[in-house]
């Protein structure tokens, strides 16, 4: 992967050794943010304040990379008016890159008080082009890696034993689920008529029944799960390919580089196409 020069960033980023990522939203948002903490990376210690299901994703991209809970008690007082004293050892004299909503300012001037050196608020659901990720380094005024949108960021996890076709037929949104018939006609276009493995969340366990009913008579797995850790494990292991829609699943399929067909119904691919080596969408 081509990196724009540490130079660069810390020319852009005066002055500080520490920068903090603040995220929360879904699997995909978290993947969407990579590139930028991969960055950031390269030249800043950094700190990400996510949820804690993300742990194991960011700890795939780096073990260097200091993880804080925004699941916490603690967490919440950042938007309260006395926040724990243990905030200020994080974020002083630090640049924060923040993409939660601030409507009424508070995590901002909590921030201010604890003396950071820069609070950038970066959009979380931008509905215009270009690329999230574009606009996402656009608003950081930091240079944007060229062919950033081609690369799977997690590649050095997957594994080369791979032999299943995979399929997660949910997204978290009714709107946004491609229906189960189209997605077996995708699966049997294929020449390779692989093993299904078909993966389930929690939002998406009344797609199993009819999942089962569409790909009747095909060979299928059914697989649901409860941590982020066996479901990237299993993904890198076992995913010769992967078909979904724009969700969380897709998005992390494409950055373990896993050769990726997402299937967009109403969000719009050239905002929200997953980043990888091998993503097509339809």
């Amino acid at each position: 992967m081509r990196v724009f020069g540490n130079d660069s960033i810390r020319k852009k980023i005066k002055g500080s050794k520490h920068c903090v990522i603040v995220r929360g939203g879904a699997l995909g948002d978290c993947i969407l943010t990579l590139p930028l903490i991969h960055e950031l990376a390269n030249s800043f210690k950094v700190s990400v304040l996510t949820r804690e299901a993300y742990f194991p994703i960011l700890k795939g991209l780096s073990n260097d990379i200091s993880l804080i809970s925004l699941d916490s008690a603690e967490a919440a007082t950042l938007f309260a008016s006395n926040p724990s004293v243990e905030w200020g050892d994080v974020f002083r004299g630090s640049w924060v890159y923040n993409f939660l909503p601030d409507p009424n300012g508070r995590f901002s001037k909590n921030l201010l008080e604890m003396g950071v050196q820069q609070h950038i608020l970066l959009e979380s659901r931008p509905n215009q082009h270009p690329h999230f990720i574009e606009q996402v380094f656009a608003k950081a005024e930091l240079p944007c890696p060229r062919d950033i949108t081609k690369t799977s960021l997690l590649s050095h996890l997957r594994n080369e034993s791979r032999n299943h076709a995979w399929i997660h037929p949910g997204s978290g949104s009714r709107k946004k689920n491609t229906p189960l018939l189209k997605m077996r006609k995708i699966y049997e276009s294929r020449k390779e008529k692989l093993p299904i493995i078909a993966s389930f969340g929690e939002a998406d366990l009344d797609l199993e029944d009819p999942f089962r009913k569409a790909f009747d008579g095909t060979d299928f797995k059914i697989r649901k799960y409860d941590s982020t850790l066996k479901f990237i494990q299993d993904l890198a292991n076992k995913a010769k390919w992967f078909l979904g829609n724009d969700s969380g699943p897709g998005h992390l399929a494409a950055s373990l580089g896993v050769p990726t067909q997402i299937v967009f119904q109403t969000t719009d691919p050239k905002i929200w196409k997953p980043i990888g080596v091998d993503v097509t969408t339809c």
